[in-house]
């Protein structure tokens, strides 16, 4: 072995040796020693080696020169990078290595210092030594204590004999081998003295260098060596594998995968689920981290499972259809492949009876929801038809499609629909007429029994009334009854919001017989009559008015022989406005319960059994309910002023057209929402409804020339209105936006109108109306103030009321004086109507009389009363303040003349 010794450029700390107090004479003992925590003073190649200086004293020290050389076989690379020791210019690097705690701060010179010049063709050789005195020396130590330490690292192939050599070392420039103290000792050289102090010649202590043979990680944890996944489903798994016994440890192991992902360190592995069925093989391998390999082999197996279908039509026949008419079912379908795309398709297999190459003629079908719907033709009544529906998986594994068959039943006749009518922007408060009609339906009615459920604390039952198309003057039915109340005709207890209505088309044997059994479609069958609760908690709300069912008989409607009973085959909901197949609103067998066993899907599905005795008549499914309801108007929407037309949009030109209508065709026109649409008319905001001054401020308001809403003095002012052979003129201290005149007229008639306005005019039952306003053309345009001719009617007439507004849609008290006597008794319709509280009843006298006028409420009450002797034009006000709202009738009698007329009273 060839040794190199490099120099210390040590001799200033060695000097330092020569101050020290004395400490006393002693001996101690200057040792090495290789750690690595497996095996004691052996070093391992390719693995960090922990070098050791130990010290035993057993006298205080004041420092130390004792040097070694250490000599590795194996080309090695030393952590000497703890710092370094500043040096002369021209001496070698002096680098420092780790100070154990138990030398800390007792020498000037904190670290042991290293020399070595790693540029020389031998960087395996180093040289370690020196210290010096401070902060009060080394502490006893019996026992052998470490006190510096550093890393290195073999690295290269393993030679047998390859070993760490340390021997002591003197340089004669630093002083003596030796423990400094007064005297001055040289310690033993890990337990073996030295020869002399200036000839430390104890024998090397050797340490050998062992290289590890490399074992490969052995695995602990890992699935079957075939795994069986479904292939919707991803695959987890987490792999162990140890370090494989290795000294030193070859740890951590880490992993990698041909497939899918693996965890390098946790050995986590995930592999996503394929859209196809099959196996994928997968390698996993174990790398330690001296190179040790363990590969593990294994496939997954991707499976999958063919859906099932759960609900189709089922019997003989599955589906039953009038002709011409949709039937449809969904058909429903389970697949345990919760991430398969399930489809549909359909096909036709045969027709019974039939020629085997006779398909339908209407067209069928089936969405990937599995709704199928079958549009049966004419040509297809009284025939059966089979299809077959498949549902398919689309997984792409072996077992992907099922299959089921079923029957459609196609009849010869048309079901019957029977509707429940739907009403809109009823008032709270009013009575409320709903209908029961039947929409369709080809066979003849012996008679029905109709069940219907509402909700009792909205709507109170009032009467019912058998329909105008079985009524007398229509097809002349003889028996119609109705029960409501919590005993009706019920059996068992009966909530108070249900009603029977029970109609039998030919009672007897007698002479007299129905003249008809076929209804028409479109025919009332019944019309019921509700009070709407005033209770505002219902405001804009809409209730429901159904069909309910507590037993097979309900809601069943007869052949004209009796020998059929017809009963529900679907049920709508009353938001139902599309076609019969429409899923959205059907509640067929939906039995939600009221708790007495009443629901609402129809006929339970007991009721349609066949009977074991075939001379019995089965119940037949035939029936298509459709449920309705009454839509209780919203506060706000029946008196939004300007809104006439209740389309959302107020004081708009369709708005002022109705209006327009309104006065040229009377109260007809308002056909949307009575009551809500004279409500609104108060456009300009004066308390009175209808009025040519409301007709003026809304057009103010189209124009852009004034605002909604003002707070207007209704009858502040008047007008003088003069009347003579049928030319009408005024006299006004204001311009004036409207005219309103109303004539009886006998025989022809013609009018010429006076000023730049535009006239309207229309006639019906003998009366004329006149109005005379701007227009739509120039909507700023008005009558001026002052005097003027407005217009002429030529011809028999006779006018008996007038309204004028000014331009600002204020209404004006008109005093109409006129040049001739009326030529007729008459009654004229109060002024103005619907009012709130007063109104005036005019009656035209051609001669003297006496008169008397009485107001009657709807029970035939007297309420006021007046009466006279006059001649010409009479009006009396009436103050209905301490009134209920509603309808009255007001009646004129004379010795020669008697009218009646109907008022309407608002508050």
């Amino acid at each position: 072995m060839r040794r190199l010794s490099y120099v210390f450029a040590l001799a200033t700390t060695f000097m330092l040796l020569l101050s020290f107090n004395a400490f006393g004479t002693g001996v101690g003992d200057y040792c090495v020693h290789i750690s690595n925590g497996i095996t004691p003073d052996v070093a391992y190649i390719n693995f960090a080696n922990v070098f050791e200086i130990h010290i035993a004293n057993d006298a205080v020290l004041g420092g130390m020169s004792p040097a070694i050389e250490i000599t590795i076989d194996n080309p090695s690379t030393w952590n000497l990078t703890y710092g370094l020791f500043p040096a002369p210019p021209d001496a070698p690097p002096h680098y420092i290595i780790q100070e154990d705690p138990a030398v800390a701060g007792v020498w000037t010179l904190p670290y042991l210092q290293v020399v070595s010049d790693f540029n020389l063709p031998s960087p395996n050789h180093l040289m370690l030594g020196g210290a010096a005195m401070s902060g009060g020396g080394l502490p006893i130590s019996a026992t052998s204590r470490l006190c510096y330490s550093c890393e290195f690292t073999p690295t290269g192939a393993e030679v047998a004999g390859n070993f760490v050599w340390v021997v002591p070392y003197f340089y004669p420039p630093a002083g003596t081998w030796t423990f400094a103290d007064p005297g001055g000792y040289p310690p033993d050289f890990c337990g073996t003295p030295v020869a002399s102090e200036a000839n430390p010649v104890a024998p090397p202590v050797k340490f050998p260098i062992l290289a590890v043979v490399c074992q490969p990680p052995i695995w602990v944890t890992t699935p079957a060596a075939t795994v069986s996944r479904n292939h919707c489903m991803d695959y987890d798994f987490t792999f162990l594998a140890t370090e494989g016994g290795n000294i030193p440890p070859a740890n951590p192991v880490t992993y990698t995968a041909t497939l899918g992902t693996i965890g390098p360190t946790s050995g986590a592995f995930h592999m996503a689920a394929p859209d196809l069925c099959g196996s994928d093989p997968v390698t996993v391998t174990a790398t330690n981290t001296c190179g040790g390999v363990a590969n593990y082999p294994f496939a997954i197996t991707w499976t999958g499972a063919a859906p099932s279908i759960t609900d189709y039509p089922t019997g003989t026949p599955g589906g039953k259809v009038a002709k011409g008419n949709p039937w449809s079912y969904t058909l429903v379908a389970t697949d345990p492949d919760l991430c398969d795309n399930l489809t549909w398709s359909v096909v036709w297999v045969s027709t019974d009876p039939a020629p085997p190459n006779d398909p339908p003629v209407g067209g069928y079908g089936i969405t990937n929801l599995g709704m199928f719907t079958f549009n049966t033709h004419d040509n297809d009544g009284d025939k059966t038809f089979t299809f077959e529906a498949t549902v398919d998986d689309n997984s792409g594994c072996a077992k992907t499609t099922a299959s089921v068959q079923f029957t459609v039943e196609v009849l010869a006749t048309e079901p019957f629909l029977i509707q429940i009518e739907k009403t809109h922007m009823t008032l709270q408060g009013h009575y409320e007429y709903v209908s029961i009609w039947k929409i369709m339906g080809s066979e003849l009615m012996g008679g029905f029994d109709f069940l219907i459920g509402y909700d009792a604390s909205a709507l109170t039952f009032m009467s019912a009334t058998i329909g105008a198309a079985i009524d007398p003057g229509g097809c002349g039915w003889e028996y119609f009854t109705y029960r409501f109340g919590p005993m009706g005709n019920c059996t068992g207890p009966c909530p108070s919001g249900f009603a029977r209505f029970v109609a039998i088309a030919d009672q007897n044997n007698g002479p007299n017989h129905p003249t008809c059994f076929l209804v028409p479609n479109g025919g009332e069958l019944v019309n019921m009559k509700f009070l709407v609760t005033n209770d505002h908690t219902f405001n804009g709300m809409y209730v429901p008015i159904r069909f309910v069912w507590q037993d097979c008989g309900d809601n069943g409607i007869s052949s004209m022989t009796g020998d059929t009973l017809w009963i529900s085959y679907q049920v709508f909901d009353y938001e139902w406005t599309g076609s019969l197949t429409d899923p959205n609103y059907e509640i067929t067998g939906i039995d939600t319960s009221f708790g007495f066993g009443f629901y609402f899907g129809g006929a339970h599905a007991d009721c349609a059994i066949p009977s074991p005795d075939p001379l019995k008549p089965d119940p037949l499914r035939f029936i298509i309910f459709w449920n309705g309801g009454i839509d209780i108007a919203d506060h706000d929407s029946i008196d939004a002023r300007g809104d006439i037309n209740l389309d959302g949009l107020a004081n708009t030109i369709a708005d002022a057209v109705l209006y327009t209508n309104y006065f040229l065709y009377g109260i007809g026109v308002f056909h949307i929402a009575l009551d809500g649409q004279i409500a609104a008319s108060d456009v300009n905001n004066d308390g009175l409804v209808l009025t040519v001054g409301d007709l003026v401020y809304l057009i103010r308001i189209i124009v852009g020339d004034d605002l909604p809403y003002p707070k207007l003095a209704p009858f502040a002012s008047t007008v003088d209105v003069n009347v003579a052979n049928g030319a009408v003129s005024t006299d006004a201290a204001s311009d004036l936006g409207a005219v309103h005149a109303i004539f009886n007229v006998n025989g022809a008639y013609d009018i010429v109108n006076h000023t730049d306005m535009d006239l309207l005019s229309a006639e019906s039952n003998g009366e004329l109306r006149v109005l005379v306003y701007s227009g739509f053309d120039n909507m700023t345009n008005r009558i001026p103030t002052g005097e003027n001719d407005l217009f002429t009617v030529n011809g028999d007439v006779e006018l008996v009321r007038v309204e004028i507004a000014d331009y600002n849609g204020n209404m004006l008290t008109a005093n109409v004086s006129k040049t001739a006597l009326p030529q007729n008794f008459s009654l004229c319709q109060n002024v103005p109507n619907p009012f709130n509280p007063t109104t005036k009843i005019t009656l035209e006298l051609p001669e003297i009389t006496d008169w008397s006028l009485g107001i009657y409420n709807v029970a035939g009450q007297l309420v006021k009363s007046f009466n006279g002797t006059d001649e010409g034009s009479v009006t009396v006000t009436w103050d209905a303040s301490n009134v209920a709202s509603g309808i009255y009738f007001y009646r004129v009698t004379t010795d020669k003349f008697t009218d009646t007329k109907k008022m309407i009273l608002m508050k």
